[in-house]
């Protein structure tokens, strides 16, 4: 007689394994969620208990509670997130400017007025989207051997000294003596230049596209209209009037769009507009 052959026991298929993996990976990111979580109520129990009453406002402890949410949230994120480090970062990135906001605006803020206060939210808005791109520029088609146009790299870099004209304004001279009205001038008369530098760059991508010139148009002269407001009569009104004369002059530009897009709307007669 032949001797017996061994009996083999089936391999696990490497469909199967996989799957098994990604179930143990699962359990093992909901348990560090869990314990992330449960982490963070730790904290706010220390906080609330041995911290919240010594000194700090109610806004203040709020501010404590929410960012270490978001702190937590971040951590969380990452776990969950792709194994790229690209998504990390972004989400780092995002999380900890929102942070520095709230932190800045409850614990710091009092301490300088509001255009200093405004200076440095733009400063940190401006590293932000400084860094941001740099990280996903090799990501995009093409990468960063892809070669530069002209048109897509001025309004860029307009927007950028907008916002570097703007911190040096709000730091060093809207408190030298200038008002509140005077301030928006400058603000929305350089905003108004960056307009034009900007879509100038795409005017004639834009303007040929069906009613792209209206568009541009009644932006500029929606600017031009806030900038003149507030040059010459925003100073014979409250701040509540200013505000109302704002969203009065946006609503009739939404209007004028709203008005040129209903004309050009080619299946209009289809809609049946009764009840």
């Amino acid at each position: 007689m032949g001797e017996t052959e061994p009996i083999e026991t089936p391999e696990t298929p490497p469909k199967a394994e996989r799957h098994m993996s990604r179930r143990r990976g699962a359990k093992r990111k909901s348990n560090i969620t869990f314990a992330a979580f449960a982490l963070w109520i730790v904290f706010l129990m220390y906080w609330l208990f041995f911290q919240a009453g010594t000194g700090y406002d109610i806004w203040q402890n709020i501010t404590v509670a929410m960012a270490s949410f978001l702190a937590i949230g971040a951590l969380v994120g990452m776990i969950w997130s792709p194994k790229k480090w690209r998504i990390r970062f972004s989400i780092i990135m995002g999380i900890g400017w929102i942070d520095f906001v709230l932190i800045w605006l409850s614990f710091y803020a009092p301490t300088y007025s509001p255009y200093r206060n405004l200076a440095v939210l733009l400063l940190s808005l401006l590293v932000f989207i400084t860094i941001m791109p740099g990280v996903w520029i090799s990501e995009t088609p093409g990468g960063i051997r892809r070669p530069k146009d002209l048109r897509n790299v001025v309004p860029g870099a307009a927007f950028i000294g907008w916002l570097l004209f703007s911190i040096y304004w709000l730091w060093f001279q809207a408190d030298s003596g200038y008002t509140f009205e005077q301030n928006a001038t400058v603000g929305l008369f350089s905003f108004l230049i960056v307009y034009v530098v900007g879509f100038g760059a795409h005017a004639k991508e834009i303007g040929g596209e069906e009613g792209g010139y209206l568009g541009l148009g009644l932006g500029f002269v929606w600017l031009l209209f806030l900038t003149i407001w507030y040059h010459m009569f925003a100073v014979n009104f409250d701040l509540y009037q200013d505000i109302a004369v704002v969203l009065g002059s946006f609503l009739l530009v939404l209007g004028a769009v709203g008005l040129f897009v209903r004309n050009r709307l080619t299946e209009v007669d289809r809609i049946d507009f009764d009840d």
